[in-house]
């Protein structure tokens, strides 16, 4: 998840107003997903990591100064199974475009809406 979603997310948060802001010290991203169908009846279980990444590594990454796994290797990942607190982990990454390239059958976007 760390791959699919981190370096995607962050190229969207990390405008040149906040990384020129003093005060900031760096970006979250926080993902959560489904662990397994549930049984029916039964609660669902969500995985959960947070990404602490400071702005220094952020802006390595943003100018192609370093690599996804750099990236990686750089934050704080805090994971969860559910409620239960993994703790810290060091997640291996690598580029993955999936978040450019994935369509959604029979959906297109508003073409006068764009994310900045």
């Amino acid at each position: 998840m760390f791959s699919r979603y981190v370096p995607h997310l962050l190229r969207s948060m990390a405008t040149n107003d906040l990384i020129k802001e003093p005060n900031l010290e760096g970006f979250t991203v926080i993902a959560s997903w489904l662990k397994a169908e549930p049984a029916s009846g039964q609660q669902a279980v969500m995985e959960t990591a947070a990404v602490f990444v400071p702005k220094s590594v952020v802006v390595d990454y943003l100018r192609g100064k370093a690599s996804v796994a750099q990236l990686a290797e750089g934050s704080h990942v805090i994971a969860w199974d559910g409620e239960t607190k993994i703790g810290q982990i060091k997640p291996k990454a690598w580029a993955d475009d999936f978040v450019l390239t994935y369509k959604v059958a029979g959906y297109t976007p508003d073409p006068k809406i764009s994310c900045q």
